[in-house]
């Protein structure tokens, strides 16, 4: 006799930002069902289903009962205060990211979320659900033996910095650091260099680390906001042989968000952790903060002499 299936997830989305996306998600997803959507005053989406209850503030999505779990859409600057608001109401929260812009933002929200007993997930960049899956799939076969080095390049659209006040390390090297995190271990030491350099802006479009591991991997880290188009290549070298990440092997955008949206759920009933969740939001802040740390006084630094403000 089979398992009856799950009841359906009723979601909520507030605000706008990369709307498309998240619809196609959770067209592909039956169990997850859109019950409401609220703009923020923006205007409404042609493409939201005809079920959804269209709201006039984010508060009266927050009150609606059919809602269990809230995908948070709206600007980077209100994303805090809506998440917790959202956990606060006692709904399960999945973000759109940048979520807080500091480690220790992170910190006191993913603690915030676990004391109202709601799970917290952030939408990471797809592609690296592929870069995880790879990764794991060469330490677990042993093909290439024993893990030496890394070469990691991440290149976005220089257009896509241009509507953006943050920094590639905070729109990409949250989840980059701590994807080389859960698979290499305890990073050791940090040497970066980071710069702004095709656009007027303070934050960096240009970030380059070398990293060394605890266990004795090594590797190097590029993410280039310079771009003309979105990529990603990953080289790892064992004891026994070699193995890589192209483009031409990246799965769909939309894949990686349908795992992030399974595993959101299954979080919020009980069944694991988000895939990226309030956990390693923490943790990649940190290690971003290392990086930033590092760039700043131009020299390597080691964990013991990182600095959080």
């Amino acid at each position: 006799m089979r398992d009856p299936d799950p009841p359906e997830f009723g979601l909520a989305i507030l605000g706008s930002t990369c709307l498309s996306r998240h619809l196609a998600a959770i067209e592909a997803l039956p169990r997850l069902k859109l019950v409401a959507h609220c703009s923020g005053g923006e205007r409404e989406a042609s493409e939201l289903p005809r079920l959804a209850s269209t709201h006039g503030t984010y508060d009266e999505v927050l009150t609606d009962a059919d809602v269990r779990g809230v995908t948070v859409c709206t600007s980077p600057v209100e994303r805090l205060h809506w998440i917790r608001r959202s956990a606060a109401a006692g709904k399960h929260v999945f973000s759109e990211s940048p979520v807080v812009s500091t480690y220790r933002q992170g910190r006191d929200l993913a603690a915030y979320c676990r004391r109202m007993g709601t799970s917290l997930a952030v939408a990471g960049p797809p592609i690296y659900s592929d870069l995880a899956r790879v990764v794991e799939d060469c330490q677990r076969n042993g093909k290439i033996g024993r893990p030496l080095h890394f070469e990691l390049s991440r290149h976005i659209p220089k257009e896509s910095l241009a509507t953006e006040k943050e920094g590639v390390l905070l729109l990409q090297g949250v989840f980059a650091m701590d994807l080389l995190r859960a698979r290499f271990g305890q990073l050791d030491s940090v040497y970066a260099r980071t710069r702004s350099i095709g656009l007027n802006r303070s934050a960096e479009d240009i970030a380059v680390a070398q990293l060394r591991f605890l266990n004795g991997v090594e590797g190097t880290v590029q993410i280039n906001g310079l771009g003309s188009r979105s990529g990603i290549s990953f080289h790892l070298y064992g004891s026994d042989g070699a193995a890589e990440l192209g483009e031409d092997q990246q799965r769909a955008a939309g894949d990686g968000l349908r795992v992030q949206y399974e595993s959101f759920m299954a979080a919020a009933d009980g069944r694991g952790e988000p895939e990226f969740g309030g956990r390693e939001l923490v943790q990649g802040l940190f290690m971003v903060e290392w990086l930033n740390q590092s760039a700043r006084k131009d020299r390597e630094v080691y964990r013991g002499e990182v600095e959080l403000g």
